[in-house]
């Protein structure tokens, strides 16, 4: 990011991590009255939304490439189509009948 954005990311990094300081109160009420079974699993939870959220972006990412990635491929087969075929016709322009001495 640069110089230029590092106070904003810090920033804002500190502030959610402010607010999230917040819940350690509750969650250590909870603790106390129900056990930490269901205060470890909401955490779990919370944790793996941070894992699923970036496997999302990257399985919309990948369905976007794919398309450019095909249409790429045929662009150059049709090219190297077209390239043989052009070969192939000065093969026959120049065969060697037309280097024969006469």
């Amino acid at each position: 990011f640069g110089f230029t954005h590092f106070g904003t990311i810090f920033g804002l990094l500190i502030s959610i991590s402010g607010f999230c300081n917040f819940g350690v109160q509750t969650l250590t009420t909870l603790a106390s009255l129900y056990g930490f079974r269901p205060v470890n699993s909401l955490l779990g939870l919370l944790q793996l939304s941070t894992v699923v959220l970036p496997l999302l972006v990257l399985a919309k990412d990948r369905k976007k490439i794919k398309p450019k990635l095909l249409e790429k491929a045929t662009e150059h087969e049709r090219v190297r189509r077209k390239s043989s075929e052009l070969d192939d016709g000065l093969l026959r322009s120049f065969s060697i009948r037309s280097f024969s001495m006469k």
